[in-house]
């Protein structure tokens, strides 16, 4: 994900990685390319160590959310409360 704006917790990178489920009963976020997210992540999810993959699932630049957190469409009221 290209980041906009950081709220809290910023790197140094503009691009992160964001990982989240697939939907369907894994409680993974349904994002859509070209649009816009407020994304509240974490850097280590308790499912990492489950997972075999071939990228690094964790380490800098990389994050994790679900639907848990209160990731959603981008909306500018919500952008204003966190200001």
């Amino acid at each position: 994900m290209l980041v906009e704006r950081w709220f809290k917790g910023r790197i140094a990178k503009d691009e992160v990685i964001v990982y989240t489920g697939m939907g369907g009963g894994d409680c993974g976020n349904e994002f859509e390319l070209n649009k816009r997210f407020i994304v509240y992540a974490k850097r280590n999810d308790v499912n990492v160590k489950r997972f075999k993959a071939d990228l690094p699932l964790s380490g800098r630049g990389i994050y994790w959310t679900n639907i848990c957190t209160c990731t959603r469409a981008y909306h500018e009221k919500e952008v204003k409360e966190l200001e």
